[in-house]
């Protein structure tokens, strides 16, 4: 189903797309708006987005994917959300989140180059608060801080809604301009001493060291497995955490990589000690913005700080290419409580979880809720009485 939703000041346009038939649908103009933007995040290309849908959705779940237009009718950016339902017949409550969330950092909004992030993001947002009757939360995860400011006023002017917006995650970004050398030469005296002193011990404990990169769409399966071996060495699997643990996850990236490594969107990186892997590296690659998206290690050589050094080995290799940004995803406090973090990345990108809620849906569910305490209460009776 397709719905023109307004026509603001602006002269955008929103369309709401709903079902699973919008991704085919929108395939041409959406690779059209990724063709002709700045820095678009991987995260909200046609086959991420697919692809999380095709592995993340539920039962129940349905695509609603916001298309903006100019006046023209042609699409200059998307916000792909999925409706999910929860509770049973009598109490259901439906939720809009972020389609890139489910597997993604930070995706956003796409938006072509010539048009504002801000604008789309407005005309996408008041599209969904007059869609109030077909949900009843919208939660936005990872909104970057600063758009909020240029959406206060559709959110003042939206009437029976409670907002909310708190911290959420955080980012680190480095240009990967100039010299890798005059880049070194500017991190802290403590920095550089670090650095050297790790790439010493691991010199000193293990004598075939070397940084194996795999990026062969062919190859990537098997890496990927070597990943996952690393990962459960160490805390991640104590703690339950990490890639290996949901196997949904699992299964996305099983099929993400190798079709992303086809244009050169993926590598596995892997520093090797001999035929035994000490760190590993997910990175993916959009344009020329690196994604530092997931490392682990072996906790056994932990003293010598492998994972960090490997990364910072990616680091140079940017350096040395045409890419001009690193962003470190996922983190989930400040920079400044994240050392190792700090020391590398000079530019913190922080985000907000944005939550719109239908006051009206609230005093609905209540009212439900009570009607079936009520009703319960009349059946059985025996389980009210005062003791």
């Amino acid at each position: 189903m397709v719905q023109v939703l307004q026509s603001p000041p602006t002269g955008l346009r929103a369309r709401l797309h709903r079902g699973v038939s919008a991704f085919d649908a929108l395939q041409p103009g959406w690779q059209g708006v990724i063709d002709q933007a700045d820095r678009p995040s991987v995260f909200m290309t046609p086959y991420f987005i697919r692809q999380s849908w095709a592995h993340f959705h539920q039962p129940g779940d349905e695509p609603w994917l916001i298309s903006v237009e100019d006046r023209q009718g042609r699409m200059v950016g998307l916000l792909p959300l999925v409706l999910h339902t929860e509770g049973r017949r009598v109490i259901r409550t439906r939720t809009l989140t972020h389609m890139g969330i489910w597997a993604g950092d930070r995706p956003g909004v796409l938006h072509r180059r010539d048009v504002d992030v801000v604008d789309v993001w407005r005309v996408a947002l008041s599209a969904v608060l007059d869609q109030r009757s077909g949900w009843h939360h919208l939660d936005l995860r990872e909104v970057e801080e600063t758009v909020l400011p240029g959406l206060q006023t559709t959110l003042q002017q939206a009437t029976g809604y409670s907002v909310s917006a708190r911290p959420d995650t955080y980012a680190g970004l480095l240009p990967t301009v100039g010299s890798w050398e005059d880049y070194v030469d500017s991190r802290s005296r403590h920095t550089r001493q670090a650095y050297r002193r790790s790439q010493r011990l691991l010199t000193e404990a293990c004598p075939g060291l070397r940084v194996e990169t795999v990026d062969q769409p062919a190859d990537m399966p098997a890496a990927f497995e070597r990943y996952l071996a690393i990962e459960q060495l160490g805390w991640k699997h104590s703690a339950q955490i990490g890639l290996w643990a949901d196997h949904r996850q699992v299964a996305f990236h099983r099929s993400l990589l190798p079709w992303l490594a086809q244009t050169g969107q993926a590598s596995l990186w892997f520093l090797c000690d001999g035929e035994h892997d000490i760190a590993g590296l997910v990175r993916l690659r959009q344009g020329t913005v690196t994604y530092e998206r997931f490392k682990a290690f072996d906790p056994a050589h932990a003293r010598s700080a492998p994972g960090t050094w490997l990364c910072a080995q990616a680091l140079q290799q940017s350096f040395e290419s045409d890419c001009t940004l690193s962003d470190l995803l996922g983190l989930h406090t400040p920079l400044a409580e994240r050392q190792t973090a700090k020391a590398w990345y000079d530019v913190e990108v922080r985000t907000l979880r944005l939550v719109v809620t239908r006051t009206s849906a609230s005093r609905h569910l209540v009212r439900r809720t009570r009607q079936v305490l009520r009703a319960v209460r009349r059946l059985h009776p025996q389980h009210w009485r005062p003791a």
